[in-house]
């Protein structure tokens, strides 16, 4: 009688280590994944922004679609105002 007690004693402690054994793996396992699942998204991010900053820096050099004085004011090849309503020579 007390060697069945002790073989099923032995065997549940042997289920609870494995079911322990097998919670830490899978907590191990999400770990992970978490942390891939973080780094993509600050990735993403990351080009996200670039790209944000390529576009505006690609849009500076076409305020009006033509050579301007400096100021962002558009001029004809001979250097006059092309809106000189607005802005008077």
């Amino acid at each position: 009688m007390r060697d069945n007690q002790e073989m099923i004693g032995n065997e549940q402690r042997g289920i609870t280590v494995n079911t322990i054994k097998a919670q830490a793996d899978q907590a191990r396992s999400d770990a992970a994944l978490y942390r891939q699942a973080s780094s993509d998204a600050l990735l993403s991010v990351y080009i996200s922004a670039a790209a944000g900053v390529a576009k505006a820096v690609a849009g500076l050099g076409s305020l009006g679609g033509t050579p301007t004085d400096g100021m962002g004011l558009p001029l004809t090849t001979t250097g006059a105002c092309t809106d000189c309503a607005i802005f008077p020579p």
